[in-house]
């Protein structure tokens, strides 16, 4: 009577099991099924691993107890088929799979589809409920740990098998990963892969990839001697450029050999710096004048006025033709805003309509970037503008925050800082010491807000606190300058340039050489004019008083202010397709990619033993499926399968470390078996067991900790 009423629970649950599936496919279907094609992709990986192990394990006559497509992590599976006396015998909802002792009372119901079969199977053939991976059950073989080989004395038992044999089957299942990648990628370059090529989209200032010589335009055709040609073309990629900065040694240059222009070849050298490594050593990607399709970006695009496929072509009026045509003409640039031109085209691909979408620039406050470290202030021939706030943490944003969170003791993106403390118009530098001396004390800035009405002074307060260790107390603001006001919060020199000029703090600028000035870009419009030989200024001191000012300017440079939109640049990577014309160069490509895969995992490992890689780079199962997630929604399936064959040989020569637990911790105990002639002892294989049990417990936390931080941090 209680076997029975267990029975019936275990359906009911199945019931309600399935039918929770059911809805939530339903409901979510583009979601649902988008995850549905990761995790089995994922899953598929672990199942080739798998087959590995099961099909040379048979091949060498080892008793295989079971084989899972799936997994079963404490719920029964699915199903269960074995060759039988007699025919084929199915087991519905076992709790354990490979079963061959009271077989009746570990499923729901059995039954054998009589086909005349006259002696029983090895093999238990099972679906597990997670589409996940799978599993092969081995007589004498455990993953949990050692099998005491004097304690079986079956032949048919794994542990009972020459060290040869033993090997075979350990390393199958590293070899099939590397096979199903190959295939995979040979497939692949077959039937043709768009990626985004190692062609220069521009360079950096400062970066040591312009100290190299190295121009927008420019193809990298081999990095450190590595070309992977195929039909007399080079196929790396961008990837290759943003590896070899990230795994390479801290003071190794790295060289390159460009295409520059049809025929020219070019052998450049660069000495990277620590912060170019992980910037692709000032090299970015090459772009299209498309406008690209981000995810989730449906307020972005509302923002912008434009549509993911709108085709730029002018910038402030002035027509472009490539990405670098865009980047030459932002440089010279200096407003509030930029208006982009662009086309709009039916799903016929006739011309719709010509659209314009204006994108606010901002001005950082200090002239300084990743290669060039400074503390120089931003200024316009010493002239320091105010500050204002331009995001952070915690800071309202008009653009995407709903009004009800708005509150008075809460910043706003757009905020000009009029007061810190007992300083009026702090420049950064003063409001970095003024929040320094306000360490964990609580500190008063009034800011000038404009927010659906008229303008008013708010005060906010703050407790400036250490966010990071050794580091200096902050705020949680970003704050860019605020242009727009034409007052002067400070002068700063710039260098040989120009020194500071003695201009009176906090005052107003009225006029400039006689004309009005309603900002900052007035005077600035006012010196880039060549002929401009002097600045007159007539300004209203914060006593009120008007003064005038007269400063000399020379020929060289005039002004320093960098400047950068403050949405996402709309334009999509510029992608080629990657293709062997033959069977044979699909194959040479596959080979090359498989390579190339490996070699980059192999890096990796080692990049974190050698802390060029953090750990909080690494990804998990949660991270992985997140990722693959990602890709199914946005990219060709192509791509997909790609990042699976990444997968694959990651997962590769994840398994073949020399850690206990895993393939290549196993291997190493048969090799040292088969040097010595005797195997490594019983209790000396728990003891390491327990070792590698613990290493991947260790790995498992972190990356597991890094999913979960990447998805709390919306990263």
């Amino acid at each position: 009577m209680e076997k029975k009423k267990s029975k019936k629970d275990l359906v009911i649950s199945l019931v309600i099991f399935l039918a929770l599936i059911g809805y939530f496919f339903i409901a979510n279907w583009e979601t649902a099924s988008s995850w549905a094609i990761a995790l089995l992709g994922f899953g598929l990986i672990i199942f080739i691993h798998e087959l590995g192990h099961f099909l040379v394990a048979r091949a060498c006559d080892i008793d295989c107890e079971a084989f899972s497509i799936g997994m079963s992590i404490g719920t029964p599976y699915l199903f269960g088929i074995k060759k039988a006396r007699g025919g084929l015998r199915v087991r519905l909802l076992p709790k354990t799979s490979g079963v061959r002792e009271n077989i009746e009372d570990d499923c729901l119901w059995i039954v054998t589809i009589p086909l005349g079969f006259k002696e029983d199977g090895d093999t238990e053939y099972c679906l597990g409920p997670l589409p996940i991976g799978g599993f092969v059950k081995m007589k004498g073989q455990d993953d949990s740990g050692p099998v005491d080989s004097e304690k079986d004395d079956d032949p048919r038992s794994f542990v009972n098998k020459g060290v040869g044999k033993r090997m075979a089957v350990v390393s199958a299942g590293v070899i099939f990963n590397v096979i199903g990648a190959f295939l995979l990628f040979a497939g692949l370059a077959r039937y043709g892969l768009d990626k985004v090529p190692a062609v220069v989209g521009y360079v950096a200032e400062d970066s040591p990839a312009q100290e190299a010589g190295i121009e927008p335009g420019d193809e990298i055709v081999s990095i450190n001697g590595r070309k992977m040609e195929v039909g007399g073309r080079s196929n790396l990629d961008y990837t290759h450029i943003v590896l070899a900065g990230i795994l390479g040694g801290e003071d190794e240059p790295v060289e390159m050999e460009l295409r520059r222009g049809e025929d020219e070849l070019k052998q450049v050298q660069i000495e990277p710096s620590n912060a170019s490594r992980t910037q692709m050593f000032g090299i970015y990607k090459p772009k299209v004048l498309e406008v690209a399709e981000f995810q989730d970006a449906e307020e972005y695009y509302e923002r912008v006025g434009l549509e993911p496929g709108d085709e730029i072509f002018a910038i402030n009026g002035e027509h472009i033709s490539s990405y670098q045509d865009y980047r030459d003409k932002l440089k010279e640039i200096y407003k509030p805003y930029i208006m982009f031109s662009a086309k709009r085209f039916a799903e016929n691909e006739d011309l719709l309509e010509a659209v314009s979408s204006r994108f606010k620039l901002s001005y950082p406050v200090t002239t300084g970037n990743l290669y060039n470290r400074t503390d120089n202030l931003a200024n316009i021939h010493s002239i320091v503008p105010p500050l204002k706030i331009n995001g952070g943490i915690g800071v309202f944003d008009p653009r995407i925050d709903e009004p009800e969170k708005l509150s008075e003791s809460r910043f706003v993106r757009g905020d000009v800082i009029l007061q810190a403390g007992d300083v009026k118009f702090p420049t950064f530098n003063q409001l970095n010491d003024v929040v320094s001396k306000h360490e964990n004390k609580q500190l008063e800035l009034v800011v000038l807000r404009e927010l659906e009405g008229p303008r008013k002074e708010v005060s906010v307060t703050v407790t400036p606190e250490v966010r990071e260790k050794g580091g200096d107390p902050k705020i949680g603001i970003n704050p860019v300058l605020a242009m727009s006001m034409p007052i002067i919060a400070d002068t700063s020199s710039s260098g040989e340039n120009y020194p500071a000029a003695d201009l009176p703090k906090a005052a107003r600028i009225l006029e400039a050489n006689g004309e009005k000035v309603s900002s900052c870009f007035d005077i600035v419009s006012l010196l880039k004019d060549e002929k401009t030989k002097q600045l007159s200024l007539k300004l209203e001191l914060d006593s009120g008083e008007k003064k005038d000012f007269s400063l000399e300017l020379n020929e060289g440079k005039r002004f320093e202010l960098v400047k950068e939109l403050a949405e996402p640049e709309p334009f999509d990577d510029l992608r080629v397709e990657y293709r062997g014309e033959n069977i044979i160069q699909a194959f040479q490509l596959g080979t090359y990619w498989v390579g190339d895969m490996l070699g980059q995992s192999i890096s990796t490992i080692k990049g974190l033993f050698e802390r060029k890689i953090g750990a909080d780079m690494l990804s998990g199962p949660i991270g992985i499926a997140r990722i693959s997630h990602r890709i199914v929604e946005q990219q060709d399936f192509a791509f997909y399968l790609y990042f699976m064959g990444m997968i694959s040989c990651f997962l590769a020569v994840m398994n073949f470390l020399p850690i206990p637990v895993v393939d290549g911790g196993v291997f190493l105990l048969l090799v040292i078996e088969k040097i010595k002639g005797s195997p490594v002892s019983y209790n000396v294989q728990k003891v390491l067991i327990y070792i590698g049990l613990a290493l991947i417990a260790l790995l498992f936390a972190v990356v597991i900790f890094n999913d979960i931080s990447n998805i709390i941090n919306g990263s």
